[in-house]
């Protein structure tokens, strides 16, 4: 995957957009790609949102298997 200067989710440079800011994953902090601020924000809360609920299935699957995660 191409991680050029550009938003991965319209496709849009710079500077046809204002500016472009980097997400990182959550799961490995590797660069997923650069968004316009148009998308970040939609982005990182659906990221924020898987993460909670992974930790949520994770608390959960502990406490049936008696805290083990």
């Amino acid at each position: 995957m191409s991680l050029g200067k550009y938003c991965l989710y319209c496709q849009r440079r710079l500077p046809q957009i204002e500016w472009l800011k980097p997400l990182y994953s959550w799961t490995n902090g590797e660069l997923e790609g650069y968004f316009c601020e148009q998308h970040y924000y939609q982005v990182k809360a659906f990221n924020d949102r898987q993460k909670k609920a992974y930790e949520d299935y994770n608390k959960t699957r502990g406490n049936k298997d008696g805290g083990i995660n």
